[in-house]
């Protein structure tokens, strides 16, 4: 999925010590599964997307099914903050490979976005089919699927015996279980400008999603000084502004990263009412004066900001 994935074993079911190996295997195979269905480059969607220039309904697997109704449900309830078909877009941008960039012209942004629109797709729980005349666009879920991928992996690993551990998909946590000593996991959030350190600490108890998104994952700087990262706003074409970096937990890790992605597009004073809304807690961080961090938490939230 183009990204480092750890899983980690805290402890094993009673009468299951010694198939840990085992259940990370499995675990390993699933993810590596799911990334076949998922990957917009040689993948299940990719396949769709190139279909979709042909009309009618498209079968799908399962898990393709479920991953896309649930990114255009993040779609519905932002109002098109979260747009799993801007693929075409995430091109022009240069995002699809490093390095990344140059900035587009806005001929080139315009054509992206022609035919992109969420309400354009329709899914249900076994195809696809698209609505309108215009040109279709190209499916990406690339701001679900990781979290998809790790709750999948973490249902792996409970079958296998596993009663606590959490995986790791490029920062997109999964957390299974309570932690073996009783207390809760503790969660690093990275700070956004300073390599090496941390921003806090977030404390969640058994079953949990935690996802960031931030402008410093994956950016560039324009001549103009700017930093162009790839969180784009479906409304402009363009990186979304404001935010430095948004950290979800909620309780499953497909929610997290959608709502990570949906928060940081929506903005600072917008996101804390949307979010918690939906019972979704958050760290949310913008640049002040003078590049000083802002950082806020949402009520609810075991948040220690470090030092």
């Amino acid at each position: 999925m183009g990204t480092l994935v750890s899983i980690r074993v805290a402890s094993m079911a009673p009468g299951r010590a010694g198939e840990e190996a085992t259940a990370i295997e499995a675990a390993f195979d699933e993810i590596r599964r799911i990334e076949r269905v998922l990957s917009d480059r040689d993948g299940e969607l990719a396949r769709v997307s190139e279909r979709l220039w042909g009309g009618g309904s498209i079968p799908v697997s399962p898990d393709l099914a479920s991953c896309l109704r649930s990114a255009l449900e993040a779609s519905a309830a932002s109002d098109g903050a979260f747009d799993p078909t801007l693929g075409n877009l995430t091109r022009v941008w240069g995002f699809w490979d490093a390095p990344y960039g140059p900035i587009p012209s806005p001929e080139r942004i315009a054509g992206a976005r022609a035919g992109a629109g969420w309400r354009r797709i329709a899914c249900d729980d076994s195809s696809v089919s698209l609505r309108g005349l215009e040109p279709p666009p190209r499916l990406d879920l690339g701001g679900i699927g990781k979290g998809y991928a790790a709750d999948a992996a973490a249902r792996v690993l409970a079958a296998h015996g596993v009663a606590s551990a959490i995986v790791d998909l490029g920062g997109n946590l999964r957390t299974l279980g309570r932690h073996p000593d009783g207390g809760p996991w503790r969660i690093g959030v990275r700070h956004p400008r300073e390599e090496g350190k941390i921003l806090g600490v977030l404390a969640v108890t058994g079953d949990a999603g935690i996802a960031t998104s931030a402008d410093s994952e994956r950016f560039f700087l324009g001549e103009d000084g700017l930093r162009y990262h790839h969180v784009l706003d479906p409304k402009t074409g363009r990186p979304a502004r404001g935010m430095v970096s948004v950290t979800v937990v909620a309780g499953d890790a497909t929610t997290a990263e959608a709502w990570d992605n949906t928060a940081f597009v929506i903005g600072w004073e917008t996101a804390p009412a949307v979010l918690a809304a939906r019972n979704l807690r958050a760290v949310l961080v913008r640049e002040g004066t003078g590049g000083r961090m802002e950082v806020a938490a949402t009520p609810g939230l075991d948040w220690t900001i470090g030092r």
